[in-house]
């Protein structure tokens, strides 16, 4: 008999990232629901659910209706910040088990919330500049911003920004994906295009660390594109982001109230300090439990799907094999981005899948998408995710070269959609500094 034995899971959103909540939920034998106000057909998670329900996240009145007629025994949404508020608030009227209080969701969905609270932590934050006041007329190449909303994800409205001509347009563009209509202006770090994700796991109260990573994000187009086109772990900074900042920040989401989940913060490493810019108090699309699951045994998604259902989300065993060093293996998470087009073949994906370092392959776009221009720079960029783990960094390193010299991505004029030259400058670079 299966631990959770068909206990039903209410699942808010049926994207394609939700398709992996849906499994994990079903291996652990629990009976899944997914609801949200799209089709079937654009929402894949309702397919592969074992029933779905065509009710928007936010009709609480018939939500709580049917969560009481279905006796369902838990609730659970990730991976995108505009679920957060309706998941916490659903679970709470309905007496439900939710991870994080209204409070703590509010400060990691908020850019400025979370500045502040780090802030109020001693946890430093890349410089900002007051959205009122700020003159653009010195920027410049050597003197850059980034400007972005305060209330969204998935790199949605976000600018880089060195001409003061520029700026308008930028401003805009950030405000049109904001819900709040808020912007925040940051320093635009000098550093190659490199940055470090800082992953957590909350238990009963106490927080782990889990790993800390080395990101580099896509900047083909003069900085404008910021997805990520690859993160490995753990981090070269590993030791000294332990040594400076874990303890303040552990401290910090202790005092805010995170007592059980997964979250991250995203930062810049500087020979000056690492400096912090904005956080998910949730699961990341980077889906990093696919690694850590075979690397240490532990896997954040299948905890939090369980404490969903039971208030627990794992047992002391599991508890104890978090580990940032990755017990000694070397693993990486690489993007496939692809330039501006329409999909008409993808060759090589069947022999990549084959290899034994190759452990998932989540598919974001197919034969027949196209990108739009409006696209680049964002996660529907990405036609694919790859998790490899390997046993140290040579077979870290033939894996990758492999993945990127044997997939090819063609548009329906014959030309190279999959951007190669920059996944390879990335992890020349890599290798290059940890060596």
């Amino acid at each position: 008999m299966k631990e959770l034995n068909n206990k039903k899971l209410l699942i808010l959103g049926g994207n394609a990232l939700s398709c992996d909540i849906v499994r994990a939920a079903k291996d652990l034998g629990a009976y899944t629901i997914v609801t949200d106000w799209n089709t079937p057909q654009q929402s894949p998670a309702k397919l592969l659910a074992d029933e779905y329900w065509d009710v928007s996240i936010s009709d609480y009145d018939t939500l709580s209706q049917r969560i009481k007629e279905h006796q369902v025994d838990g609730v659970f949404t990730s991976f995108t910040d505009s679920y957060l508020l309706h998941y916490q608030h659903l679970c709470e009227i309905n007496g439900l088990p939710y991870y994080a209080s209204r409070e703590a969701f509010e400060k990691a969905i908020d850019k400025d919330k979370f500045k502040h609270m780090c802030k109020e932590n001693g946890v430093p934050t890349v410089p900002e500049y007051d959205a009122v006041t700020f003159d653009p007329t010195n920027l410049s190449e050597k003197n850059a911003i980034i400007i972005k909303p305060v209330d969204n994800s998935g790199a949605r409205g976000i600018t880089y920004c060195d001409s003061p001509l520029e700026y308008p347009q930028a401003i805009e563009h950030a405000l049109s994906y904001s819900p709040s209509k808020h912007v925040i202006i940051e320093k635009f770090i000098q550093n190659g295009g490199t940055s470090m994700s800082v992953r957590y796991i909350a238990i009963d109260g106490k927080i782990h660390l889990q790993a800390v990573g080395d990101r580099y994000v896509l900047d083909d187009t003069r900085g404008k594109a910021l997805i990520t086109a690859a993160a490995f772990y753990p981090s070269k900074h590993t030791d000294e982001y332990i040594s400076t900042l874990d303890a303040k920040v552990r401290n910090m989401f202790h005092r805010v109230g995170v007592r059980n989940g997964a979250l991250f913060m995203e930062s810049f490493w500087t020979p000056e300090g690492i400096f912090f810019y904005e956080m998910g108090l949730r699961l990341s699309g980077g889906q990093t439990y696919k690694m850590t699951e075979i690397a240490t045994n532990t896997n954040e998604l299948r905890m939090m799907v369980r404490f969903a259902l039971t208030g627990k989300m794992c047992d002391e065993q599991e508890e104890n094999r978090i580990d940032p060093y990755m017990d000694g293996h070397a693993m990486c998470s690489i993007t496939v981005p692809l330039r501006q087009g329409t999909i008409a073949e993808i060759v090589g994906m069947e022999d990549i899948e084959q290899l034994p370092q190759v452990y998932a392959v989540s598919w974001k776009l197919g034969v027949g998408d196209t990108i739009e221009p409006e696209h680049l720079g964002t996660l529907f960029q990405l036609l694919c995710r790859i998790s490899v783990v390997a046993t140290n960094q040579e077979q870290l390193a033939e894996t990758i070269g492999y993945i990127i010299n044997h997939l090819s991505v063609r548009d329906t004029e014959g030309n190279e959609m999959f951007i190669k030259t920059k996944l390879q400058k990335i992890f020349e670079d890599y290798a290059h500094k940890r060596a």
